[in-house]
């Protein structure tokens, strides 16, 4: 190996060959600064032009049609959500600009008008089936099976925003319509976990300023303050449709000790019914094998082919 003269060491080591190698390593940190600003400078103004975009858009999605003059009265108008138009925006949004932060918003926001809308489906029963419960009792059945299948597919959508999305507030709306969903598709475990998850950080949910989630808030009827006792009451149905009517007893009580005035009349009731061991939130599944009348019902209202 080549060594290096003492004469050799004293050029690379003399104050002005530092200074100079200082000297560049400051210039190409100065460099390295001014692309790292115009790269955010980039990014932001794409964001802002997203942001735009999806104003009108959610806009249109979100409007709330004018209350009717007499209350009495049904709106003539439905919220904008229910205009197919308005969805297929949000579905083109989404498509023109993937994975940014305002895809993952526009997408909760498609998500819920989704669940409210689309994940219905529809279910027919022709003339000549009317007069045959186990033929309706059957349409019935494969109708909800879709509902949920809908249902659960959206929550796993909600769960893919939730761990790409770096705003909270993006993240706390969908975390709220996940949980939703997924009781809605009868995956109460995973309802549960979602669900004991926004608990364990309520006070968060209770302070977020995101103007999006404020807005969810508001369209749901939901106040961040009522987040907690909404979360608990779904908590209840949930037990309820497990046949769990112990826990679901415990948990209503639990309920009315820690909100006393939320909703009390509707939740002394469901305590009632639970202490004596019926349950205040039968599935349509438990409605139909109790004998009820649902299957008669549907077979009335069903549109005919």
């Amino acid at each position: 190996m080549q060594r290096i003269s003492a004469e050799q060491r004293c050029r690379t080591s003399s104050p002005i060959t530092l200074f100079k190698n200082i000297f560049l390593i400051c210039q190409a940190l100065a460099l390295i600064g001014f692309l790292m600003l115009l790269g955010c400078a980039k990014a932001t103004g794409a964001s802002s032009v997203r942001k735009g975009e999806l104003t009108p858009v959610l806009a249109a999605l979100l409007k709330i049609p004018p209350p009717p003059a007499d209350p009495d009265e049904p709106s003539n108008e439905n919220p904008g959500w229910y205009d197919p138009a308005n969805r297929h925006a949000v579905r083109d949004f989404i498509a023109k600009y993937p994975d940014t932060e305002e895809a993952y918003q526009a997408g909760v926001w498609l998500i819920f008008a989704q669940g409210s809308t689309e994940v219905y489906g529809s279910i027919s029963v022709s003339k000549s089936e009317r007069g045959d419960k186990a033929k309706v009792r059957e349409k019935i059945s494969s109708y909800l099976s879709e509902q949920k299948g809908r249902r659960a597919a959206l929550a796993e959508k909600l769960k893919r925003i939730i761990s790409r999305t770096s705003r909270p507030g993006t993240a706390k709306t969908a975390k709220l319509l996940r949980a939703g969903q997924l009781l809605s598709a009868e995956e109460y475990a995973g309802f549960a976990e979602q669900a004991y998850d926004i608990l364990a950080h309520i006070k968060e949910y209770e302070s977020e300023k995101d103007k999006h989630f404020l807005r969810f808030a508001d369209v749901t009827e939901t106040p961040p303050a009522e987040i907690e006792p909404t979360l608990r009451d779904m908590l209840v149905v949930s037990e309820c449709h497990q046949h769990h009517l112990g826990k679901a007893l415990a948990l209503a009580k639990e309920l009315k000790q820690n909100f006393p005035k939320w909703h009390r009349r509707e939740i002394d009731g469901n305590i009632d019914m639970l202490e004596v061991g019926r349950s205040p939130f039968p599935t349509r599944e438990d409605m139909m094998d109790r004998g009820r009348s649902l299957s008669n019902d549907w077979a009335r209202t069903a549109p005919i082919n």
